[in-house]
């Protein structure tokens, strides 16, 4: 096993939270394959909606529904499911950052990253997915998109901010832990990218916008969950074996 010689120096003493990585490390092997089918399926549903001329949200697809026949409510419903289940994303995303919280507590204080940015992460990725819902059945006023717009501006500066970090303070640990680290970074600069581009494309036409926010989003996404389980095994792996044999470690 491939290691850096010096991790053992850079653990914390205590042991539950290389049991608890562990634990988090199979959850993930669970939760990362699911993940991955429902964005395949968003992914699909945003492409059927886009060459049938609909919108890709739920109301639009429920009034498809209504006036459609044979094929066109079935594929309707296909496309409803689809992105309903797609709310479950911002569950899996908060999962992930609990990952990370989870493998920061594994090691000593100069290597971690605040406390309260990972927690004001982990919940918002909650919150803006439970406000997601409501928004998309609900008729909202301009104050409130305007509240909703700069809570995500204020997410997203957070979320730059703390990749930066963790990728910066984990550089000098094992590569599995600068791999996760970069992974994440890279996610994170690539859905800030892709926000920035959907803005433009829904400027230009509402079926631009939906490529871009669902198909190219959902490819980022699924290069996420694609790698993020095994790097995030390998690094747990890691620091349980230096934990076991702290005089054993090689380059």
């Amino acid at each position: 096993m491939n290691m850096e010689t010096n991790l053992i120096e850079q653990l914390n003493e205590s042991a539950d939270g290389y049991k608890k990585q562990l634990e988090v490390a199979k959850n993930l092997g669970k939760i990362l394959p699911v993940a991955q089918w429902v964005t395949y399926g968003t992914i699909l549903a945003a492409i059927v909606c886009i060459f049938s001329g609909d919108s890709c949200s739920i109301s639009s697809l429920v009034y498809s529904m209504e006036h459609a026949h044979n094929k066109g409510v079935l594929s309707a419903l296909f496309c409803l499911v689809c992105f309903l289940l797609n709310y479950l994303i911002p569950f899996v995303n908060f999962y992930i950052i609990h990952a990370i919280e989870v493998s920061l507590s594994t090691l000593k204080p100069e290597y971690q990253v605040s406390g309260s940015m990972t927690t004001f992460l982990k919940w918002g990725y909650i919150g803006l997915g439970i406000l997601g819902i409501i928004f998309e059945i609900a008729e909202i006023g301009d104050e409130a998109a305007l509240i909703l717009a700069l809570f995500y501006v204020a997410f997203i500066i957070v979320e730059v901010i703390w990749a930066r970090r963790l990728s910066q303070k984990w550089t000098n640990l094992s590569s599995w832990h600068k791999k996760t680290a970069d992974l994440l970074r890279n996610y994170v600069y690539l859905g800030l990218g892709c926000f920035v581009i959907a803005i433009i494309a829904g400027a230009i036409s509402e079926a631009a916008g939906d490529f871009v926010t669902y198909v190219i989003s959902g490819g980022v996404d699924l290069y996420l969950f694609y790698l993020f389980g095994t790097y995030y095994k390998e690094m747990a792996n890691v620091c349980a074996y230096v934990k076991r044999n702290p005089n054993n470690t090689t380059e």
